[in-house]
Parts: C-alpha cells; sequence; structure tokens
C-alpha cells in the first residue's frame, strides 16, 4: 500500500536516512504514531518535502471512524484528543495500523508496518 507523509526538509532527510522514530511524537487525535495519507495534498498541508511510504498492508486496520469512535464511551470524548484508545483499539484486533477511510488518514503504531520510504516531491 502506497502512502505519503509530509515534513520539513531537515525531518525529511533525517527519516530518508534513518526512517522513521515514533520518539519525535509531538500530538495526533488517533494516538502515538506515524501520520500518513493517500492523498497528497493533505500531506502538503504538514510540510512541503512529501515521503512516498510503502506499508504492509496486511499490517492495517481498514474503518471508517463512525464504528471506532463507538469504541470509546462518549463521556471520554474531548474533541479528537482520543490519547492511545485507538492504538489500543487497533492492536487488539492483531493490527499494527489503522487507516480512517473517513478521514483519508493512516496512523502506524509499529514501524515494522513500513517496508520503504523515498522522497516523492517538493511542494
Amino acid at each position: 500500500m502506497r502512502a505519503f507523509h509530509g515534513t520539513t526538509s531537515v525531518n525529511a532527510i533525517s527519516i530518508i536516512r534513518e526512517g522513521f522514530s515514533l520518539d519525535f511524537f509531538l500530538r495526533g487525535g488517533l494516538g502515538k504514531g506515524i501520520y500518513l495519507s493517500k492523498d497528497v495534498d493533505k500531506c502538503a498541508e504538514y510540510g512541503r518535502h512529501i515521503l512516498k511510504v510503502e506499508l504492509n498492508e496486511e499490517c492495517i486496520l481498514k474503518d471508517e471512524f463512525a464504528s471506532i469512535s463507538s469504541y470509546k464511551p462518549k463521556e471520554s470524548y474531548s474533541g479528537f484528543n482520543f490519547d492511545n484508545k485507538f492504538e489500543g483499539y487497533t492492536l487488539s484486533r492483531g493490527f499494527k495500523g489503522l487507516e480512517l477511510t473517513t478521514f483519508n488518514e493512516i496512523v502506524i503504531y509499529d514501524l515494522s508496518c513500513i517496508t520503504s520510504i523515498e522522497t516523492y516531491a517538493i511542494r
């Protein structure tokens, strides 16, 4: 499965040389992970340097937000700040990444899902 990741030039160089690292994760509504999309334009919102990332599709749970959001009790919602609830949901089902088709977003919780990374474009 092909996906894309938008980032800065400095980060792109580091990722190409050393791979992704969860140590540099700052925040995300779907938990601690590497955020990707199949939509190049969406990725460009996060940085001009677009990386093409190949993923092992068998690692990825594909779902829609409506069915996943019911996993967490409604009284716990705080916008889209779900901490690592989606990670637990995904991993408990035997997957290492989650593709939310509703948002055209993929989050990888385990770097073993990534099979290759290369420079795609500068926008």
